[in-house]
Order: structure tokens, then C-alpha cells, then sequence
């Protein structure tokens, strides 16, 4: 029943239907202001939740059970405590006062030939690219 519910077309309703509930639970901690829509961050804890299930439930990679169910409260704890929301959004908070601090320091056209060559140097050297360095 577990590949069904985890493929398509129930993959997406299940994942949807996760994150509504995960929203609610974030909406009753209103735990600091982030950029990021609260509804992001929820569909973005579903899908973390419902790919560790899915390694498990199809064995790839293999993983026993303790590890899976082990992995999968620590992901929840950790997204939905109120302190990790609040420290999401101060991390948002410091990057965007960082960027004002360094275009006024250096310039718009500076800062963002800064931001291009960082970007090509971090691309080069991972194979994710830009998937580590703009997360928010």
C-alpha cells in the first residue's frame, strides 16, 4: 500500500496533504518572521519527511527501520520547534542585512560582480552548484 500512496498520482496529493497539517502546526508557533512563505517551508519539511519513507519503503538506498523512523523524528523535531523557526528566520534577517552592509560598502555593480565570481568559483567545486550557497 506504501509504494501506491508514494507514487503517482497520490504521491502529490499525499505531500500536499502533509504539508497543509505542517502549516498549521508552524501557524500555532509563529515563532519569528522569515522571507520565506510559511506554506514553503512546510511543503519543503513534507517532502523530506515523505523521501525518507520512500527510501525506506522501496530499500534505496537500504535503510532498517530504527534508522528510517530515527531519521524521520529528528527531521520533524528539528523543523518544527519553534527555536529552529526562529533561528531560520534571524539566518534570513543577518543575510539580507549582510548583503545592504556590503552595497554600501562596495556598491551595488560590486557586490553583484562579487556574487558572480563567488558563484563560479562555488559551482566549480561542487557538484550541487549553487544548491548550498543561496538556500533561502
Amino acid at each position: 500500500m506504501a509504494r501506491v500512496l508514494l507514487s503517482w498520482p497520490t504521491r502529490p496529493l499525499l505531500g500536499q496533504t502533509l504539508a497543509d497539517l505542517i502549516v498549521e502546526r508552524l501557524a500555532r508557533q509563529a515563532a519569528g518572521r522569515s522571507c520565506i512563505p510559511v506554506e514553503v517551508i512546510a511543503r519543503q519539511i513534507a517532502e523530506a519527511q515523505l523521501s525518507l519513507v520512500d527510501s525506506w519503503v522501496l530499500g534505496r538506498p537500504h535503510m532498517d527501520l530504527d534508522t528510517a523512523t530515527d531519521a524521520l523524528t529528528r527531521t520533524s523535531r528539528l523543523a518544527l520547534t519553534a527555536r529552529a523557526v526562529a533561528a531560520m528566520a534571524e539566518a534570513h534577517r543577518f543575510h539580507r542585512q549582510f548583503e545592504r552592509d556590503l552595497a554600501a560598502k562596495f556598491g551595488e555593480q560590486q557586490l553583484a560582480a562579487m556574487r558572480l565570481i563567488l558563484e563560479d568559483i562555488f559551482a566549480g567545486a561542487s557538484a550541487d552548484g549553487m544548491a548550498h550557497v543561496r538556500p533561502f
